[in-house]
């Protein structure tokens, strides 16, 4: 009887063991079974995560929720899959720039003030905080901080209200402005920030979707850290004219400037793995197509990179996928070292605008540059293609 009962302990201790090690997350091409690698595991696919939509027999490209059961009929916990289009894209590793005009106006700072001698903050004390958007105020939509200032001074004091979104909320709040004793005009207590432009890599071209990819990670405000939302905003080309190299502790940077009157598409998103523009020219075109890669394809070793870091137009630079980072957050996937001597003598390593910088492994575009380590300037982190994918 002992004997039964310890080998009963054993099978559930190895079963438990053997669920503990599957994974939580799964990618697989589109035109690919939904299968699991190891025995006895079924994966039986539910609902589209993005959507909440029920399947039909085509898998489309998304993120979808899965049961994982044990003998195809015992589950044994959720996981996710990734399903991304068995496709070819156009890797660029060209230098862009970006205006992106921010749908409403960030909220950068809460600055207080006197009035009558006390130390005062109208839309603090309304419930706004640092971070919050002004949607709009007085029932007029805002988009630049000149607008704001004339709603504020407009109705000499009265109770105004303002529409304010946080994350994913919005709501309205009763603002009453007071004077500044400094000047006499009427105030809130806000700066706000209504615009911004920045350079970085194309990642590559879509000619099915006809859509720009690049940077591998979000504009946000520098202030804030908020993601900007997007209103408007236009994509141009751009020319790298010099580098300030990267040290260990000190990160270097990539020193561009726009070429008047080349737009190249126009901005549709700023996500948090990277920004998607829709394509308004052909130069892209024609140039040589990649296929995509999904995480499993990618392992640790050699890779190349596509960047530019002088002028227009990008070289191929060696370096080496160190670790895969398969649960970290979304835009550092991968750990990534430089080793192309050329590229360390004339940057350092990963420098500031390098972002979005393709990386292609085995012929095969895995992914994208997103972030340098500060205290080691060869070394950053890589976005996964199929987030980038995925997301736009």
């Amino acid at each position: 009887m002992k004997k039964i009962i310890s080998f009963i302990l054993i099978a559930f201790l190895c079963i438990g063991i053997y669920i503990g090690i599957q994974p939580n997350e799964y990618s697989f091409y589109s035109d690919q079974p939904i299968e699991s690698n190891y025995p006895f595991i079924k994966l039986d696919l539910g609902t589209q995560e993005t959507y909440g939509s029920v399947l039909s027999q085509s898998i489309s490209q998304g993120k979808y929720k899965a049961k994982v059961k044990l003998f195809g009929f015992l589950p044994i916990k959720a996981a996710r899959i990734n399903i991304i289009d068995n496709k070819k894209v156009i890797p660029l590793g060209k230098p862009f720039g970006v205006k992106l005009y921010t749908e409403g106006v960030m909220i950068v700072d809460i600055t207080d003030f006197l009035h009558n001698g006390k130390i005062q903050n109208p839309a603090y004390t309304a419930g706004v905080r640092e971070g919050d958007i002004i949607i709009s105020y007085n029932g007029v939509k805002i988009t630049s901080n000149e607008q704001l200032v004339k709603q504020v001074k407009l109705y000499n004091g009265s109770p105004q209200k303002a529409v304010i979104r946080r994350n994913n909320l919005t709501f309205d709040v009763d603002i009453t402005p007071l004077t500044d004793d400094s000047d006499g005009n009427y105030r809130i207590g806000l700066w706000v920030r209504d615009s911004t432009a920045g350079i970085g890599m194309l990642t590559y071209f879509d000619p099915i979707t006809n859509s720009l990819v690049g940077l591998g990670h979000s504009i946000s405000d520098s202030d804030t850290g908020v993601v900007m939302p997007v209103s408007t905003g236009e994509v141009v080309s751009a020319k790298i004219d010099g580098v300030v190299k990267g040290v260990s502790g000190t990160p270097g940077e990539l020193l561009g400037s726009f070429i008047e009157e080349s737009v190249i598409g126009v901005l549709t998103d700023n996500l948090k793995t990277g920004l998607v523009a829709t394509c308004v020219t052909e130069k892209f075109s024609k140039q040589e197509s990649y296929p995509l890669a999904i995480k499993d394809d990618i392992k640790t070793g050699p890779a190349k990179i596509l960047s530019c870091v002088n002028g227009t137009e990008g070289e191929w630079y060696d370096i080496e996928i160190v670790k895969k980072n398969n649960n970290l957050q979304e835009t550092k996937n991968m750990v990534i070292k430089i080793t192309d001597p050329d590229l360390i003598d004339r940057t350092g390593g990963i420098v500031q605008g390098m972002s979005g910088s393709p990386i292609i492994q085995n012929g095969k575009l895995i992914g994208a540059v997103t972030h340098v380590l500060v205290d080691d300037p060869t070394r950053g982190y890589g976005i996964f293609i199929e987030n980038m994918l995925n997301a736009a």
